[in-house]
This record gives structure tokens, C-alpha cells and sequence, in this order.
């Protein structure tokens, strides 16, 4: 059963303040992947019982992200180029394997949506600029452009 989860580390580790942007459950739901802001943090719990399995920082803010279970793979919205593409992987050193950039053309930074498509092989991507785009994630180029705008 869910219960009430405290992101903030127990009292035997060093307190920090931290925004959680996002979380994505994983590994069958067996597990909990949670993204922080600022820290540039992703940390991993098993969900029975609640225990940190893994914590991995990356080089980038964390604006948003999207996981997509079957391909085990993660995008964040970076806050400075667009979007990285990582893989989760088993080795204790790496658990999360930067596989390439999306480049997207931003106005202000903002944080944006992106989602995985059904297949986790396109990334839909919001902009601030009033586009959407769809990426294809294996060749980094933009499949189709969506815009909202006067006269539409």
C-alpha cells in the first residue's frame, strides 16, 4: 500500500532542502525515481519497504522530465539547451546513461512539459515560444511542429 513519503533524508543523513520537480515510479512500480531542481539530483527508493536505492547527479538543471518504463529511458528539460535523453542502467557507478541531446530553441527558459509517446521512440516536447514539437529520440531530429498562434 501507498503511504505518506517523506522526500527529506532520514535524521542519520545531513539535511538539505531540496524542490522535487518531478516523480516517476518504476521497475514494475516497485520503485520511485524523484528529480530535483536545483541539486541537479535523481534519487531512487524501493517502494516496500521505503529504502534509497541509488542517487545520481546530473550536470544540468532538472526543469521537467518524463520516464517511459518499457524503454527505461528519461528526458529532462535541462533549463539551458533543451532536452537529455538518459537510459537507466545496472552499473553501480552509472545508473542513469546520458545518450544524446534534443537541441530546442527557447525564448526564456522556462520550464516546459515533455512526454514520451506510447512507443517511448518520440518525445512531445512544449515550448515557450507557443511550439510543440515531436522529436524522434533515436536520431534527435524533430519529426513535426506544432503551433499555437492567431488565425489557427
Amino acid at each position: 500500500p501507498l503511504r505518506y513519503f517523506i522526500a527529506d533524508p532520514v535524521p542519520d543523513q545531513p539535511s538539505h532542502r531540496a524542490l522535487a520537480r518531478s516523480c516517476h515510479f518504476f521497475n514494475n512500480g516497485k520503485s520511485l525515481m524523484v528529480c530535483f531542481l536545483d541539486s541537479k539530483e535523481v534519487i531512487a527508493w524501493n517502494v516496500s519497504p521505503w529504502t534509497r536505492i541509488w542517487r545520481y547527479k546530473l550536470v544540468t538543471r532538472i526543469g521537467s522530465t518524463a520516464y517511459h518504463d518499457t524503454t527505461q529511458s528519461l528526458l529532462v528539460w535541462n533549463l539551458h539547451d533543451g532536452v537529455d535523453v538518459y537510459r537507466m542502467c545496472d552499473s553501480p557507478t552509472e545508473r542513469l546513461l546520458h545518450v544524446r541531446k534534443l537541441h530546442i530553441k527557447t525564448c526564456d527558459l522556462r520550464i516546459c512539459g515533455i512526454r514520451f509517446d506510447v512507443t517511448g521512440s518520440a518525445a512531445i516536447v512544449g515550448g515557450d515560444n507557443g511550439e510543440v514539437s515531436i522529436w524522434n529520440i533515436e536520431s534527435a531530429k524533430p519529426m513535426q511542429v506544432l503551433s499555437h498562434g492567431k488565425g489557427m
